[in-house]
């Protein structure tokens, strides 16, 4: 298993339950990358793949603007024009509408692990209030209540709210807002206790290896028979490419190709919030989400294709800290500005769907990869979904 992130840890933990002898390789110390500092967010109620029409005309408007929620760098890079014009191609109605059921049947079965995982007794902080779709302007609050119609109609629970109802959900907390979407299936929980529980929970069932970056392979035909690392060889069955924003790096060193492009994103954290909110909010017009988390509060969104580089755009920061003061006047530059930002990489495929899927002409390796800004949220039905796929392909059914 290469990648020691929320999915690769997912991935390795289902493993381990079904018997497999797993080995785990990460580049960093299971301690970096995106699934440490996201917004902690399990959301059913992200059922539109991101590939969809109205992130293409949002995109137009917003790519050459450095400091709007969704960036994208001009460069020549062959990779990334392969996969844009892959996105722009399923960026349709009919992508869409094949992709909801599917979509929202993984995240569902997600949500409902993450619940026996906490009846288990596995430290997550997993809270169930929901999340709230907030909106500054009326024709926005319009647009996401018709969207809430259409959860209804697949199952989600959904309350249109004011301003003064999304105030009472969050005592002591001003808010200039018109009003909201809560969606109460949703939940929400601390990332970094979640990573930790998942590595405790396999210490000494599994090898984790860290500090190892994988720097190819060694490849008989349509097999692998061991990756190539820095500290020397490491032979196995089976591979699982769980790399995150680095898959399709590591897809090429197998001599395959695998459409994932990192998106980066960026947070704040404030350590000790007050007020603190009760229940998260996202920022729709801005795309900007606020989660609770224990003590702290953290800030986070933007959408930026740069590749991967660790140069953070101040403007992109700004815009996030500007978009929370507007809406809510507690938690004004002056307190925000002065902490540090955080940056990570989210996978996102083409198709705005996870890759859950044999590797090319490989009959041995299989990637699970680009979820996108939903990979919290798809983790543990991505990790057992995994499995069966792994078990179905050793028995010959697959």
């Amino acid at each position: 298993m290469i990648g020691g992130g929320v999915i690769g840890l997912f991935s390795a933990w289902y493993l381990v339950r079904s018997g497999h002898e797993v080995c785990l390789v990460d580049r960093n110390n299971f301690n970096e990358g995106a699934s440490h500092g996201n917004a902690g967010m399990i959301c059913p109620s992200h059922f539109t793949p991101l590939a969809a029409p109205g992130v293409i005309r949002q995109s137009l408007k917003w790519m050459f603007d450095s400091g709007s929620p969704f960036y994208i760098k001009p460069r020549f890079d062959p990779d990334f024009i392969r996969w844009g014009l892959q996105f722009f191609r399923k960026a349709n109605r009919r992508h869409v509408k094949a992709s909801i059921g599917p979509l929202s049947a993984l995240l569902q079965w997600s949500s409902s692990l993450y619940r026996d995982l906490a009846e288990e007794g596995m430290d997550l902080s997993l809270s169930q209030r929901g999340i709230i779709m907030a909106c500054k302007g009326q024709h926005t609050l319009d647009e996401e209540s018709h969207i809430a119609g259409q959860a209804a109609g697949i199952g989600i629970r959904t309350r249109i709210l004011s301003s003064g109802e999304i105030h009472d959900l969050n005592p002591g907390v001003r808010f200039k807002l018109t009003g909201g979407v809560h969606y109460l299936d949703d939940m929400h929980l601390v990332p970094e206790k979640l990573i930790t529980s998942l590595k405790a929970d396999l210490s000494g069932k599994a090898e984790m290896l860290s500090g190892i970056e994988v720097t190819g392979f060694h490849r008989e035909n349509d097999r692998i028979d061991r990756a190539l690392t820095q500290a020397g060889e490491i032979r196995a069955d089976f591979f699982v490419l769980a790399g995150g924003a680095w898959t399709g790096k590591l897809a090429r060193m197998a001599g395959e190709y695998a459409a994932i492009e990192p998106g980066k994103g960026y947070n704040i954290t404030i350590p000790e919030a007050n007020p603190q909110l009760s229940t998260p909010l996202i920022l729709v017009e801005d795309r900007v989400a606020i989660t609770p988390m224990d003590q702290a509060l953290r800030l986070g969104g933007t959408m930026e294709l740069s590749g991967i580089n660790d140069l953070v755009l101040t403007r992109r920061v700004t815009g996030i800290l500007r978009a929370i003061e507007s809406c809510l006047p507690d938690f004004g530059m002056d307190q925000t500005s002065v902490l540090k930002p955080w940056f990570g990489f989210r996978p996102l495929s083409p198709t705005g769907l996870p890759v859950i899927a044999p590797l090319g002409r490989l009959r041995n390796v299989m990637i699970n990869a680009g979820h996108g800004m939903l990979g919290l949220s798809l983790a543990p039905a991505s990790g057992k979904l995994l499995n069966q796929l792994i078990a179905d392909h050793v028995r010959g059914v697959a």
